[in-house]
C-alpha cells in the first residue's frame, strides 16, 4: 500500500515515499515495519512503488537481475510478474491489490524517437519522470516538467487526495544550477506534510520518509541519491553516487 510522490522539477526529479511495509498473511492478524528503503536504483534511474508487497519484491529482484533498458521493458516486467501472481492463491485482498493496486514510479533519459542513438548530444538528451500502475495496464505514462504525481493507497478515497495533496500545489520547479539546494529543501518539506497527513487517515503510511534526487541539466554528468529513512522533522542526508553519465552508470 503506502504513497509516493514525484516532482519534476526541470534541473532535478524528487521523490519522496514513506517507509511502511504492510502484511496480511493469511488467518493472521495483519503487521507492518517501518524504516524500510523502497526507493531503489536502477540502471534507468530511480524507482519506487506502492501497493502488493510480494508483486513490488518480485519486480525488485527482476530488475537486480537485469537491465531493463527502457521503458517498455519495465512495464513488460511488471505485466510479467503480476500475470505469474494472479496464477497462484491469494486472499480476495491480495488478489485485488495485485490485480489494480500496485503501480511504479521512476527517473529515466529520454531523447527525440526520430534520431539514432549515435546521432544524439547530450543536449538531446531530458530527465524525465514516469508512472505504471496496475489500473492503466502497466501502460507508461510519461510525465513533463512541472508535474507532481501521487500515488495514494485504495484506502485513501479520491475526494480526501486533492486535499491531502495540496501542499504540492507550492512546488518549485528549477531552472538554475545555483538554486538547486533551496528548490530541493522547499519540495522535500511539501512532501513530507503530504506523507504526514496522509499517515492520520491511512493505517498503511508510516509519517517516516524516504529521499531521494535524480539530476541532469542535459549537458554535465548525471547525479543519482538516496537518502537513508527518517522522521518528520529530521534532516535529510543525501549521498550521491559518483558522477554517472546519463543513462545512470
Amino acid at each position: 500500500m503506502s504513497i509516493a510522490i514525484g516532482i519534476h522539477a526541470g534541473l532535478y526529479i524528487l521523490i519522496v515515499t514513506d517507509t511502511r511495509m504492510c502484511f496480511y498473511p493469511p488467518s493472521r492478524p495483519a503487521y507492518f515495519r517501518d524504516g524500510i528503503e523502497k526507493t531503489l536504483r536502477t540502471s534507468t534511474g530511480l524507482m519506487t512503488g506502492t501497493g502488493y508487497g510480494p508483486l513490488l519484491d518480485a519486480v525488485k529482484v527482476r530488475l537486480s537481475d537485469e537491465d531493463p533498458g527502457d521503458t517498455t521493458r519495465i512495464s513488460a516486467l511488471c505485466t510479467d510478474e503480476q500475470t505469474r501472481l494472479l496464477g497462484s492463491p491469494l486472499t480476495p485482498r491480495a488478489r485485488d491489490a495485485v490485480a489494480r493496486g500496485t503501480g511504479w514510479m521512476f527517473t529515466y533519459i529520454g531523447h527525440p524517437i526520430d534520431r539514432g542513438e549515435d546521432e544524439l548530444t547530450m543536449g538531446d538528451l531530458a530527465l524525465r519522470l514516469g508512472m505504471a500502475h496496475a489500473c492503466e495496464h502497466f501502460e507508461v505514462l510519461r510525465l513533463t516538467t512541472g508535474s507532481c504525481p501521487v500515488i495514494f493507497s485504495e484506502q485513501v478515497p479520491l475526494d480526501a487526495q486533492d486535499a491531502l495533496g495540496a501542499p504540492l500545489r507550492d512546488h518549485h520547479v528549477c531552472t538554475e544550477d545555483d538554486l538547486l539546494a533551496d528548490s530541493v529543501t522547499h519540495n522535500v518539506l511539501l512532501c513530507s506534510q503530504v506523507v504526514a497527513a496522509t499517515s492520520e487517515i491511512d493505517p498503511s503510511v508510516s509519517s517516516s520518509f524516504q529521499v531521494a534526487l535524480d539530476i541532469f541539466d542535459g549537458t554535465s554528468a548525471r547525479r543519482i541519491a538516496v537518502a537513508p529513512p527518517v522522521e518528520q522533522g529530521q534532516p535529510v542526508e543525501l549521498r550521491f553516487d559518483e558522477d554517472l553519465d546519463a543513462r545512470g552508470r
